[in-house]
């Protein structure tokens, strides 16, 4: 995101801070303190002054809880994985005799042609293409499809979050196949959809009959299927995916983990 202007405060106005732009202030007028929102050049972090007394500080939560959008003040964290610093730091034990087996990555490290590749990077220090030109072309043409069909994205989280932006109206239902990637429930209560959740049978396959049911029953606007499905591996039965193209509805087949 480009950086737009943005007016300068006096530094004095926070604490704790030597760098950067203010921007949206919220204050209470009659308790002394404020809340300020810092931005970065990699970011937004909002900074609360120190507060004069309890009372002051309870006056503040109630300002961002009446700014925040209703519907997520009750949301449920979504847990991530732990960094492999953090683990690192964690159990105690060096970085190099840890090997993760719970986020589909790589222990082996990067190919060296791929290592070359970024040292040799001739615009690594501007934006890059927002569209993703390059990529999506060789993206195009290794599927044979077209390059208006192809989408790029930071990662299939940012995908998963745009899809959701883009159908989903608040108290729109979409059917969810737990276990499954934690992220399609927790970006649908984001943008305020409802999610109905059809649990996998023992085997973790999806439940057909109870999947299709519930497709009439609640007339989802959005159903994500993950295949390979996280955390089991297995794959959506060629019967179902059949009879889920026929429905009125939206189907996002996510294989982040098919490689």
């Amino acid at each position: 995101m480009m950086n737009s202007p943005v007016p300068e405060r006096n530094r004095s106005d926070s604490e704790g801070v030597d760098e950067g732009r203010f921007f949206s202030v919220p204050r209470p007028s009659s308790t002394g303190s404020k809340a300020v929102a810092f931005r970065s050049g990699t970011g937004f972090l909002l900074i609360k002054k120190k507060q004069k007394s309890a009372q002051s500080a309870k006056s503040v939560d109630k300002i961002m809880k009446n700014l925040l959008r209703p519907h997520l003040l009750n949301l449920e964290p979504y847990t991530p994985i732990i960094p492999f610093e953090a683990l690192s730091e964690q159990l105690g034990i060096p970085a190099e005799k840890i090997i993760k087996l719970d986020a589909n990555e790589n222990p082996y490290g990067i190919l060296p042609a791929v290592a070359d590749a970024l040292r040799n990077l001739p615009y690594a220090h501007i934006y890059p293409d927002p569209e993703s030109r390059f990529l999506r072309r060789a993206l195009a043409n290794y599927h044979n499809v077209s390059v208006e069909n192809i989408l790029a994205g930071a990662g299939a989280d940012e995908l998963i979050d745009l899809i959701l932006r883009f159908f989903i109206n608040p108290g729109d239902v979409i059917l969810n196949c737990p276990p499954t990637f934690g992220m399609y429930a927790f970006d649908t209560a984001i943008n305020g959809g409802k999610v109905i959740n059809i649990p996998r049978l023992d085997d973790f396959s999806v439940d057909a009959d109870a999947l299709l049911d519930a497709v009439a029953e609640h007339q989802p606007k959005l159903l994500f299927l993950a295949t390979p499905n996280n955390p089991d591996g297995g794959l959506l039965a060629p019967k179902l995916l059949d009879a889920l193209l026929k429905q009125n509805l939206l189907l996002v087949l996510d294989e982040a983990y098919m490689e």
